[in-house]
């Protein structure tokens, strides 16, 4: 049967031009825009990943203390994990530039069994008082949108 959708969310023609261009890497550190750049804080415990779909190898890979820095255009972050994980590093960093609420990020860092971030993305950010939040996520990889975007950041600094 046909379903009902909301208005505004059915496929109109023309449609297909508002996909976005597939995000271009950073070759260096762009502007840092009107993001506020410091030092945030973010935790997830195993349960909450669990909760999220996460996988058990991706809980224990994932769960812990995550601390991001936003700095001229270079971002980067180190993880305090909850459990040892399978990865050689728990620091990973790239480049950012932003154009009004979106941020494109690509990371720099090479992982030989595996990656820290994705190679780029993009998010709409938005700031709350000291909580950095994200959203729009490009990454079509849910439990990273979840890990990244799914709750604010505090800032610490």
């Amino acid at each position: 049967p046909p379903l009902s959708l909301p208005d505004g969310c059915a496929y109109q023609p023309g449609d297909e031009k508002a996909i976005p261009a597939p995000v271009q890497a950073l070759s260096g550190p762009g502007d840092p825009g009107g993001l506020p750049e410091g030092i945030y804080r973010l935790e997830h415990t195993p349960a909450e990943l669990t909760e999220h779909g996460e996988t058990e190898e991706g809980v224990r890979n994932n769960a812990g203390v995550l601390t991001w820095t936003l700095r001229d255009g270079r971002w980067s972050y180190h993880q305090d994990p909850t459990y040892p994980n399978r990865f050689n590093t728990v620091d990973c960093a790239g480049f950012y530039d932003v154009g009004r609420d979106v941020a494109t990020f690509t990371t720099t860092t090479v992982i030989a069994d595996g990656t820290c971030a994705p190679p780029s993305w993009t998010a709409r950010w938005s700031l709350d008082g000291d909580t950095l939040r994200w959203s729009a996520v490009s990454v079509d990889d849910v439990v990273f949108a979840y890990v990244w975007a799914g709750e604010g950041w505090t800032k610490i600094e």
